[in-house]
């Protein structure tokens, strides 16, 4: 159910080092769009890990919506903060691959954005609640078990691409250094075991920029969308990457979906694993569990 915005006028939270410094060349240009278009708008900048976090949870606490400026990280580090409280959160995609910004019909050109936030109203979406063996927090969009956990790590090393560029020369150096793994896993009452290249636990649609990953994915439906895809070889993969960019990819047996509200999965090998384009441990997870907190926030989302 769709709530109005708190009258209190909302908080910009800038990350600058999103997109590689991009976001903080934005800074001039989001403050004379705040006047035009949402007077009394303040902005703050983040200076350390955890500022957007601590920033979120202060403001939030004087009841005014708080908007991440970045990427997926920063809307993840800033609902992450605010978690238990009555907070209406919000993202200007200001990032590198901007996939939550896409799950809330949120504009990724910037005027258009700051448009659609000021026309939209706070909407309950889920959170997935995760754990591993090196720690958990809350997932907004995608946790990728293996094959797009490695690319996440791959495209984070990467100095030279960006952009989508950077998540396509990712994808194609995992696909020749990764291999599927042995994982048994539980969702609900269903027991899978075998080989698997990829899982990615889904509340949002997309990933990596413009991989669909889960295109049926909805964030407020109670239910995380989990994709498999089993062992291949590699022209089989590349085979398969490609419908991945239109979310077609289920014409393929070997790419499973799975609806659940909980998850277990027991790794036979350390792999990558990513929670909203964030490393989780150093490439060393065996152990994943999760939940779906149903309208675990409240977002700024768009028509």
């Amino acid at each position: 159910m769709r709530t109005s915005v708190p009258d209190l006028a909302p908080v910009f939270i800038v990350n600058p080092s999103a997109n590689r410094t991009k976001a903080l060349k934005r800074v001039g240009w989001l403050r004379n769009a705040l006047k035009d278009h949402w007077p009394g708008s303040r902005i703050v900048i983040s200076k350390k890990a955890g500022d957007i976090g601590r920033i979120g949870r202060e403001e939030a606490a004087k009841g005014h919506p708080v908007i991440a400026c970045g990427g997926d990280g920063s809307i993840n580090e800033l609902i992450n903060g605010v978690a238990g409280m009555d907070a209406v959160v919000g993202v200007l995609p200001m990032g590198s691959g901007n996939d939550f910004a896409k799950s809330l019909a949120i504009p990724l050109e910037k005027e258009a954005a700051v448009r659609a936030l000021r026309k939209a109203e706070a909407v309950p979406i889920d959170l997935i609640r995760y754990d591993t063996n090196r720690g958990g927090g809350l997932c907004d969009n995608t946790l990728g078990i293996g094959f797009d956990g490695w690319a996440n790590f791959h495209a984070h090393q990467n100095s030279v691409f960006k952009g989508t560029l950077q998540y396509l020369y990712a994808t194609v150096k995992t696909a020749f250094t990764f291999d599927a793994v042995p994982m048994r896993m539980r969702l609900d009452d269903l027991e899978i075991s075998g080989d698997f290249l990829m899982v990615t636990l889904c509340n949002g649609t997309t990933e990596g920029g413009n991989f669909k990953v889960a295109p049926m994915a909805d964030p407020a439906d109670g239910w995380m969308d989990v994709v498999m895809l089993g062992p291949l070889s590699i022209p089989r993969l590349f085979v398969r990457l490609p419908f991945f960019l239109t979310g077609s990819q289920f014409r393929f047996k070997d790419i499973r979906h799975v609806r659940c509200r909980s998850f277990s999965a027991e790794i036979g090998a350390p792999v990558g694993v990513h929670v909203d384009g964030e490393e989780v441990g150093e490439n060393d997870i065996v152990k994943v569990r999760a939940e779906v907190v149903s309208g675990g926030v409240k977002v700024l989302r768009g028509e």
